[in-house]
């Protein structure tokens, strides 16, 4: 949802890195968080996909799902109110914090909401899974090849990257992995179907902390949830960024040089999830047996 660089990004990278010549060992599926309209992607989304491509150079990074259409058509084409969209995602573009624009999260918070609740999420996580499964063979993967599927998911994004894990799981016949970047996400069911599940957050992130308090699931107190099942089972990876905000100068795609040694806040969370897709062994190696996943990986932690 960081928006201080608010504006489509078209080429190089669009909004779907290009196929690799060779096979991949991965992919990487990333789903935006609330303030996504179109499959175009935020400036700052946008530079986050691009340096994963460039690192990750035998994983394909895709970055055009829409994560809160289940049929796939954006906000702004082919809708009712169409025409009311686009003029709100050109006011948001040109000011982030434009009120007006908001109008785009509460509109995609309805979403998150919706596959957080037991009655109706299954059959939107239907819908988005098989958008999802499309959009992976349209990219080159081949259902069955037991290549892994790693699901990215910012802010709101990591709720249904949970909720479709287990269609995703079924459909390609492959593990499934989910890396929460700031995830507000309930105790979904499909969370004891992904492999590994490596929740990253920062101290100051006050949205994501939100998010664990408003699903009782996620709370210690309810032991038999989905969540804390999975937690026993060691699934969890808790990865705490240090002093980073939701969005905003602070927030995890900022792209000033603020953090020691000159680099920025999205250099450092970018760097830390090709840690975790290129270098996973070094994670479970090294992580502790403390924090709110039950396990820690200490090494992600920055002063600022």
């Amino acid at each position: 949802d960081d928006l201080e660089t608010a504006s489509a990004a078209d080429a190089p990278g669009s909004a779907k890195a290009p196929l690799k010549k060779h096979t991949p060992t991965g992919f990487l599926v990333f789903l935006d968080g609330i303030a996504k309209a179109t499959p175009d992607n935020y400036a700052d989304v946008q530079v986050l996909l691009d340096k994963l491509a460039a690192s990750l150079p035998h994983v394909t990074v895709i970055g055009d799902v829409l994560p809160y259409a289940a049929s796939g058509v954006p906000l702004t084409r082919k809708r009712p109110l169409a025409k009311f969209w686009r003029y709100v995602r050109a006011r948001k573009l040109r000011d982030a914090d434009d009120p007006l624009g908001f109008a785009i999260n509460l509109r995609n918070l309805s979403q998150v909401l919706v596959s957080a609740d037991k009655r109706y999420g299954p059959l939107f996580h239907a819908g988005e899974g098989e958008l999802i499964v499309s959009t992976l063979i349209a990219a080159g993967y081949q259902p069955s090849s037991g290549v892994p599927v790693t699901l990215l998911g910012y802010s709101g994004g990591a709720q249904i990257a949970a909720g479709v894990a287990p269609y995703l799981k079924h459909r390609l016949r492959a593990p499934v992995d989910l890396i929460s970047l700031g995830g507000v996400l309930s105790a979904d069911e499909g969370v004891n179907d992904l492999r590994y599940m490596y929740h990253l957050a920062g101290s100051r992130d006050l949205v994501e902390k939100l998010g664990a308090a408003f699903f009782p699931g996620r709370w210690a107190v309810v032991a038999s949830s989905s969540w804390n099942r999975a937690k026993r089972k060691g699934k969890f990876t808790f990865i705490p960024l240090g002093p980073f905000e939701h969005r905003g100068p602070q927030g995890y795609l900022n792209e000033s040089p603020s953090l020691p040694g000159g680099i920025s806040r999205l250099e450092h969370t970018s760097e830390i999830i090709r840690r975790i897709l290129a270098e996973p062994e070094h994670i479970h190696k090294t992580r502790v047996a403390r924090g709110p996943l039950k396990f820690s990986y200490p090494h992600a932690k920055v002063k600022a």
